[in-house]
């Protein structure tokens, strides 16, 4: 039987860099979950740019055999930059010759990917025009709906307007909430009325993920501590590519170490602000 080597198969099993699908590697980010995928790109100046048509509401009825006049449409587009977040890790080579450390060590660094990845998703501040890089944050983009407090009238509020911006083809809305742990425990601590003990959004048992107002909920440390947002994912699109994994065991040749680096490129950008709702609940909330 012939043995298969890295010199005799093709080059993928035996790759310098291995390029992971984000949803099988980083399943959990928010890039994944809150957003609506518009291409990829290579390096910090190339852009994805999508193509978006305005077209005036002044549909009517035309009489029969009458000229139909023309719609005044006007051409814009989103363009999403993105940024590249990288983690390069030192490793001896005895620690990662022991049973299971290497896997242990890769979901360290999918831990430490998606936690930043969601962190620069939703909060890195915009760059000073000229510079478009790294690109800002979804938060940046948001519009600001105001205080959360005492009850969700404020969250229906919100949710109305991601609607009214929304598709309007019949279709149900990818409407999604974002809170921290912090705001979404303040939601849960919500009660019926004054004196009540009974929580507004029941007991919080029930088995799958949260849900508000028919809404799912994603609950991300990444989110700032007082804020949920409320956003429509199909106005919410982004530029993403391959998590790239590499090993290289003559890096540190000096050292007898190996190393091992991750990298994940990515950007986000807003077709309507109004589809993205930001709440903000009271600054004592413990």
């Amino acid at each position: 039987m012939t043995t298969v080597t890295t010199t005799t198969s093709p080059k993928a099993w035996g790759m310098d860099v291995l390029g992971v699908k984000p949803d099988k590697i980083i399943p959990n980010a928010l890039i994944m979950l809150a957003t609506s995928k518009a291409g990829e790109v290579e390096g910090d100046q190339p852009a994805v740019r999508v193509p978006a048509v305005m077209v005036d509401d002044e549909i009517g009825f035309v009489p029969e055999g009458a000229p139909i006049p023309e719609s005044d449409q006007d051409l814009d587009e989103l363009v999403i930059h993105t940024g590249k977040i990288a983690q390069l890790i030192k490793v001896s080579r005895e620690q990662l010759s022991q049973p299971d450390a290497l896997t242990t060590i890769l979901n360290g660094q999918r831990r430490d990917l998606t936690a930043k990845a969601d962190w620069a998703f939703l909060q890195q501040p915009a760059p000073v025009a000229p510079a478009t890089h790294p690109p800002a944050g979804l938060l940046h983009f948001a519009s600001d709906a105001g205080p959360l407090e005492g009850n969700l009238d404020a969250l229906i509020d919100a949710q109305t307007l991601v609607h009214s911006v929304g598709d309007v083809s019949g279709e149900e809305l990818p409407v999604i909430v974002i809170a921290s742990p912090n705001s979404y425990a303040y939601l849960r601590k919500l009660k019926k009325g004054t004196g009540s003990e009974e929580n507004l959004l029941g007991a919080g048992v029930e088995v799958g993920p949260p849900y508000v107002l028919g809404m799912p909920v994603y609950v991300k440390k990444s989110m700032p501590e007082n804020k949920i947002v409320v956003l429509d994912r199909s106005q919410v699109l982004s530029a993403y590519g391959d998590v790239q994994v590499a090993r290289s065991d003559e890096f540190y040749f000096g050292s007898d170490n190996v190393a091992l680096r991750a990298t994940f490129r990515f950007g986000v950008g807003v077709l309507e602000p109004q589809a993205v709702q930001v709440l903000t609940i009271p600054d004592d909330t413990p």
